[in-house]
C-alpha cells in the first residue's frame, strides 16, 4: 500500500481508484482510522479481561456494564478533503498540460 500510495502519482488510473475510494469513504485514511480505533479497544480489552484472568475471577453480571464499549471516530471532513486534494489537483494538471498538447497538435494539423 505505502508503494502504491508513493507511485500512484504516476499512473492515472491509480489517482482516479484513490479519488473514488475516499469519496466512497473505504479510502486509507478512513481505514487507519478504523484500525487505530480498533488497536484502542484491543488495548482496552486486554486492561479489562487480563486481570481478572490472572486472578482467575469469573466473570458476573455486574462486570457486562463495565466492559468497555468499542467506538470509532470518523475521519473529519477536513481529513477527507486533504486526502482528495492531491489526487484531484494532479488529474486535473495532468487533464490540462495533456489536453493543450493535443490541442496546439490539433489546432496546427492540415487535411
Amino acid at each position: 500500500q505505502r508503494l502504491i500510495r508513493a507511485l500512484g502519482y504516476l499512473s492515472p488510473t491509480v489517482l482516479t481508484q484513490q479519488a473514488f475510494l475516499e469519496i466512497a469513504g473505504t479510502g486509507h485514511t478512513r481505514h487507519a482510522s478504523f484500525m487505530t480505533s480498533v488497536h484502542d479497544f484491543h488495548d482496552e480489552w486486554k486492561a479489562f479481561f487480563v486481570p481478572m484472568l490472572f486472578a482467575n475471577t469469573p466473570l458476573r453480571p455486574a462486570d457486562y456494564d463495565a466492559l468497555p464499549p468499542f467506538g470509532f471516530v470518523e475521519p473529519t471532513l477536513r481529513a477527507s478533503a486533504a486526502s482528495l486534494a492531491a489526487p484531484l489537483l494532479l488529474m486535473l494538471a495532468l487533464g490540462l498540460i495533456f489536453g493543450g498538447a493535443g490541442y496546439r497538435r490539433y489546432r496546427h494539423h492540415q487535411l
